[in-house]
């Protein structure tokens, strides 16, 4: 594993119902493009096709597994903790993005996206 210290991030911001955010995205190494594109792949795809409940739950591991290690947030707010699970829904949304676009992954998650999909389609054919 690499030093943190030597590690590279950007920084991007953008607003959410006038809340500015500061993130900071880690660059990701080649070697762990493919892996990390398939688990965003699957969290999308698993995403599309459950209840809230299970939705909520998914996206959580989003920001567990792939967030949490490789972004840094600073909002611009009093008390963040109080603006709500839709403002954080969307600023999660955003910041998947934006971790997705700065470190190329793009098409590998369309890729694998359609494959799971694909795959989730001919099991429930075959159930």
């Amino acid at each position: 594993m690499a030093d943190p210290g030597s590690l590279t991030w950007i920084d991007t911001t953008f607003s959410v119902e006038d809340v500015h955010v500061r993130l900071s995205i880690r660059l990701i190494d080649k070697g762990e493009r493919e892996a990390v594109a398939i688990a965003v792949a699957w969290l999308i795809v698993s995403s599309t096709r459950c209840q809230d409940a299970v939705h909520r739950h998914i996206w959580k591991l989003v920001v567990e597994d792939v967030l949490a290690p490789n972004a840094r947030f600073v909002v611009d707010h009093k008390n963040p903790e109080s603006l709500g699970s839709d403002w954080w829904g969307e600023v999660m949304d955003r910041a998947t993005v934006a971790f997705v676009e700065a470190n190329g992954l793009e098409l590998h998650v369309r890729h694998f996206s359609l494959l799971l999909d694909s795959q989730s389609d001919l099991n429930d054919l075959v159930s």
